[in-house]
């Protein structure tokens, strides 16, 4: 599951400390190393079918054949994203890995949490594609102290490391629970967050609002927009607004959404001189440019 599954390929000891974590009712508190297993057991277990690359260290399947099977058959494995994201989350909120923003050396990613990196870049992504009870429970725990824990700086790295590079330990990145919520796009998770941040901006200057319309997320960008005073012209370091961020994304509906607001401006362009049509066009989507030219043919600002 977890090799033909991740959204990443898995080094050896990525793997083997996710398989060492325990969920449902004998959930791991913290990370229990005796549990962990060898990587020989593993490959000796899964019958020569799995290998690993020598060179990455990285595990994979022995055929691609093999891959192209098991996403052929999701119904396989039982509840499979929904399970890593469970496992991403226990590991998480483990009692290790709280606090560890009070690390302030270049390697502030403790060797002995090799899995920490996936989890906090990728538990999102498997909930968005299964979310169970539990996912929520835990996703809710992870979200409510969020802004201190190590996972926003993880997932803020992943979105951006050129603004990472001048991150100063232990001062967070300014990445809430919010923009986690918008930058994954579960909306399942929004009934418990709190939207009196909708406008905050992180180190790289974006909103939440920001990340909901780049992700091509629909039902967030929703939700934030019906917030008052939402800040649909906020403009990020880049001078990158929502519509020119969802001017490069693939998403139409995300593009209807904000070219239907009223108070969207869409004269608005980056520190280079584009406008949300130059974006559209760069990336050859032709859907989203029809959007903009349509509405630009009923927006009298867009003339001038």
């Amino acid at each position: 599951m977890w090799v033909s599954l991740a959204e990443r390929p898995l080094r050896v000891r990525q793997l083997c400390q996710a398989l060492a974590v325990r969920i449902g009712p004998s959930r791991s508190t913290d990370l229990d190393r005796e549990n962990i297993p060898l990587i020989q057991t593993l490959l000796g277990c899964c019958l020569g079918l799995v290998v690993v690359e020598e060179e990455a260290s990285t595990v994979r399947l022995l055929r691609s054949t093999l891959q192209d099977y098991l996403c052929g058959h999701p119904n396989i494995f039982h509840n499979a994203h929904a399970t890593m994201a469970e496992v991403c989350l226990t590991y998480l909120n483990f009692k290790s890995v709280r606090g560890i923003l009070s690390i302030d050396d270049d390697e502030w990613i403790p060797p002995g949490l090799p899995f920490l990196s996936y989890a906090s870049c990728y538990w999102g992504v498997h909930a968005k594609k299964e979310i169970t009870e539990p996912v929520i429970l835990l996703a809710l725990k992870l979200l409510s102290r969020y802004q201190c824990h190590i996972a926003s700086a993880l997932l803020f790295s992943h979105y951006d490391r050129q603004a990472m590079e001048s991150w100063d330990p232990p001062h967070p990145p300014g990445f809430t629970a919010l923009h986690c919520v918008a930058a994954f796009g579960i909306s399942e998770l929004l009934v418990d967050i709190d939207f009196t941040g909708v406008n905050q901006s992180d180190d790289a200057g974006r909103t939440p609002l920001t990340y909901a319309a780049a992700n091509g997320h629909e039902q967030v960008l929703k939700v934030l927009l019906d917030q008052t005073d939402a800040g649909i012209n906020y403009s990020d370091k880049l001078g990158l607004t929502p519509l020119l961020w969802a001017a490069c994304g693939d998403s139409e509906e995300v593009m209807r959404l904000l070219v239907e607001r009223k108070d969207v401006n869409p004269s608005l362009t980056s520190k280079w001189g584009q406008t949300a049509l130059h974006l559209a066009a760069d990336v050859g989507n032709k859907g989203i440019a029809n959007i903009l030219l349509s509405s630009w043919a009923d927006t009298a600002s867009w003339l001038n």
